[in-house]
């Protein structure tokens, strides 16, 4: 009934002031260390567990609001039928730096790094990503596609590759 839109911009602002006023001392913004593409079934949940068994490090995973923004601009251009000028790429990486931005507030003195647990659709955007975290490192973490697909039609579930059909991204049909 009562939609409200407000620029995330502003809120991280106001967050980033509130924190600077009330928790100086206590929340804090950890730097992106790494980000981890993987592909359905192929141990990257092994992977992340154990890097959060190290007590610092923070791994956020498949973050939805992050994947929203990666592919909003193909969202608009594929989904909308839109042209290249309905949509900002430097406002899109600004909604991207401010997501990561807000995913990386913590409380916890003891964590001092962050990664970014990411699907595979997400290394479409790979170039954009490493523009804006050079100093990130980054893994792609893939298994036998043989083995990989009997596992993922064993159980029934949304398969993301028909989402991804419908809207492709712009950087991967650049690329064929």
């Amino acid at each position: 009934e009562h939609a409200y839109l407000f620029p995330l911009h502003e809120i991280v602002q106001y967050v980033n002031e509130h924190d600077a006023t009330t928790h100086a001392e206590k929340i804090r913004h950890l730097p992106l260390t790494g980000m981890l593409f993987h592909v359905g079934y192929a141990g990257a949940g092994l992977v992340s567990n154990v890097l959060t068994s190290f007590e610092s490090n923070l791994v956020v995973s498949e973050h939805g609001a992050l994947s929203e923004a990666l592919a909003a601009c193909d969202v608009i251009r594929n989904r909308y039928k839109k042209g290249d000028d309905e949509c900002s790429s430097e406002k899109q990486m600004r909604l991207v730096l401010d997501i990561v931005h807000l995913l990386s507030r913590t409380p916890d003195l003891d964590v001092r790094r962050m990664y970014l647990k990411l699907s595979s659709s997400s290394a479409a955007y790979l170039s954009e990503l490493t523009s804006l975290y050079p100093a990130a490192n980054w893994a792609f973490v893939y298994r036998n596609p043989e083995h990989a697909l009997a596992k993922a039609v064993q159980g029934r579930r949304h398969k993301a590759c028909n989402k991804f059909r419908r809207n492709p991204s712009f950087s991967m049909k650049a690329k064929s």
